[in-house]
């Protein structure tokens, strides 16, 4: 009758024992039936591989990149074997004996590598001499994969940092490098192709006082590395010794040294030292009407006006049709206070580049000269 009344009759009551029930399981139960949806609904991600470069392959397969050296977890300590016994006489004591424990490497292959790769049967000396072959093919993105896959395998491989620094460098991957060399080095610190190949990346990477440091390291392992001054050059230039490093440019030699050196000193304001330096380029290219602007630009920086004016007048001979050369000049004319050598200049630029005054701009300032006497007449 109470059921009756109340409308509480058995369907009710197993409605209520089965929302008791779900109350108190749903908490367990969601986050692994979402995980299950979210496992069946939805498609394994594809990896875009190494610094965006599409390899086609499930995320699953791409190794992760090795770890640095100095963030590994310390080896465990393996208990010394005891000594083996001595031989004994009878046949049952010469039985082979079990097959020793291996353990585990440091970097934990099983777990980062797996089967997932596809070399499960690779040793690391097949992994190195494939990055070789692809590095020596020209196919950098593949060669990483292959060296990172050895890296993993056998983190203490110095070839295998080192391969990862090669080829990460060579897909303009510089943090990557720098990480490979940085390994490579902390195996093997007097290793030359490592050192540089750490400095280059630094260089690259705008580490100027870094790479500084690394190359103390290669000159001492090897004082007269061809290599080592040219990338000095260009640590130092990232550090502001723009001084320093067109020495090292000069010292460096070969075509176009002088001018290296020049610009150098140019961009950080040392005017004198660039025009000297500019001079010497000039010489060997005597017909270069770009080094004589240049050679102009640098002498009307540095004050030297007459200078500027002589090597201007030669670069509008050699390139007439160059309006930047034509408008230097007429600027270094006006500075010597020339007003007929400055319209003289105008007047060349309207000749020789018709449509270098769109706004008429120039036009005014040449009527202006001649309104105020400033320049002779024709």
């Amino acid at each position: 009758m109470s059921a009756v009344a109340t409308g509480r009759g058995p369907c009710y009551q197993w409605t209520a024992l089965a929302a008791s029930l779900r109350d108190r399981h749903v908490s367990r139960a969601a986050p692994l039936a979402l995980a299950a949806l979210a496992l069946v609904g939805c498609p394994e991600p594809r990896n875009a591989g190494p610094e965006g470069t599409w390899i086609g392959t499930a995320l699953s397969a791409r190794p992760p990149d090795p770890p640095p050296l100095d963030e590994l977890p310390a080896p465990r300590p393996v208990a010394p074997r005891p000594a083996p016994a001595a031989p004994a006489d009878d046949a049952d004591a010469r039985a082979p004996s079990p097959t020793p424990r291996v353990e585990p490497a440091a970097g934990g292959e099983a777990t980062a590598l797996g089967a997932t790769g596809g070399d499960g049967a690779s040793t690391v000396d097949d992994l190195l001499a494939e990055a070789r072959r692809l590095l020596d093919e020209g196919k950098p993105d593949a060669a990483l994969l292959a060296a990172r896959r050895a890296a993993i395998r056998d983190v203490a491989s110095f070839e295998a940092h080192l391969l990862v620094g090669r080829a990460s460098a060579a897909t303009g991957s510089f943090n990557a490098s720098l990480q490979g060399y940085r390994n490579a080095v902390h195996l093997k610190g007097d290793d030359v192709e490592a050192l540089y190949g750490l400095a280059l990346a630094q260089v690259n990477l705008g580490q100027g006082r870094d790479a500084q440091t690394t190359l103390a390291k290669l000159r001492a392992v090897r004082p007269d590395e061809p290599r080592l001054t040219a990338l000095l050059a260009k640590a130092r230039a990232l550090v502001g010794d723009a001084e320093g490093a067109a020495a090292l440019e000069v010292k460096v030699g070969g075509e176009g040294a002088d001018l290296r050196a020049a610009s150098l000193l140019a961009g950080a304001g040392k005017y004198d030292e660039a025009a000297a330096a500019y001079a010497r380029a000039a010489k060997e290219k005597p017909d270069d009407p770009t080094l004589q602007l240049q050679l102009g630009s640098a002498y009307a920086f540095a004050g030297k006006l007459d200078q500027a004016a002589g090597a201007l007048s030669r670069a509008t001979r050699l390139a007439p049709k160059d309006a930047r050369t034509w408008k230097q000049l007429a600027a270094v004319r006006e500075r010597q206070g020339d007003a007929a050598g400055a319209l003289a200049a105008y007047e060349g630029l309207m000749k020789h580049v018709p449509n270098a005054d769109p706004t008429g701009h120039l036009k005014a300032k040449m009527a202006t000269l001649r309104e105020r006497g400033e320049a002779a007449p024709e």
